[in-house]
């Protein structure tokens, strides 16, 4: 099947008001200036207000993205949410976006963490190309990740914060296209995760007393991981589309 031409027609994105410097949290650690900019290239990040929730961060994601291309919230044909702190278990948060700009589109949600906003872009595409009646499509990614960290754990509260985006796709405009995809897994699981509050451990007295439900990370092992994998992955894709990394430069 030849590639069906896509455009990517606008993007919007929203940032909670709040911010924390890193200067606040490398004095609450007793880091030295400049610490967590040179580790992590972070220097601040945003902190959503109580009044915020991970869909009302997307929707006014998505609402920028459709202002800045001229449309309308009833031109959308598939909305497709990432996020790994969705707005509740059920409904998605896809579905609490849809309600909020008042849509009856084809919605779903992707829960992948890092990778969510990447494979939410490849189902949306997948799915505009084989079918001409999805012309347009929102891809939303959105995280309230303050929630889940500990203010106490410097593996994690000096890298997540919490803000939402949007691409807005459109088809046959153009000559982009989606040429090929690639991904693989490396399943350790204990490196990157937020232990309660699933069917395995639903949330409990003993698991708050532990500190279950707040993410935690073996930062260097995920980023080791992640670089080789990465690495591997555009080298396949790259085999696959007959390209070499010096052509794709250019």
């Amino acid at each position: 099947m030849e590639p069906v031409p896509l455009h990517v027609r606008s993007f919007g994105v929203c940032l909670p008001e709040r911010s924390v410097g890193n200067d606040v949290l490398e004095a609450s650690f007793g880091l030295p200036a400049g610490w967590i900019a040179e580790r992590t290239g972070i220097e601040r990040r945003r902190v959503a207000a109580p009044s915020d929730s991970t869909a009302g961060l997307a929707t006014q994601a998505v609402e920028a993205a459709l202002a800045a291309a001229g449309l309308e919230a009833r031109d959308l044909d598939l909305i497709i949410a990432a996020s790994t702190i969705p707005e509740q278990p059920t409904p998605g948060t896809s579905a609490w976006v849809s309600q909020r700009l008042g849509t009856t589109c084809a919605a779903f949600d992707v829960n992948s963490a890092c990778t969510g906003f990447v494979y939410g872009l490849v189902s949306a595409m997948t799915l505009m190309a084989t079918s001409e009646s999805t012309r347009h499509a929102v891809v939303v990614g959105a995280e309230t990740f303050t929630r889940i960290v500990d203010a106490n754990d410097l593996g994690t509260s000096i890298i997540f914060g919490d803000g939402a985006g949007a691409l807005l796709l459109e088809r046959n405009v153009g000559t982009g296209a989606l040429l090929g995809w690639n991904s693989v897994s490396d399943h350790v699981l204990s490196i990157l995760e937020l232990p309660m509050g699933g069917s395995r451990q639903p949330a409990n007295v003993e698991g708050l007393e532990r500190g279950d439900q707040y993410l935690t990370m073996n930062g260097p092992e995920v980023m080791r991981r992640a670089v080789r994998l990465l690495g591997e992955s555009i080298k396949q894709l790259l085999a696959r589309l007959d390209m070499s990394s010096t052509r794709s430069a250019h």
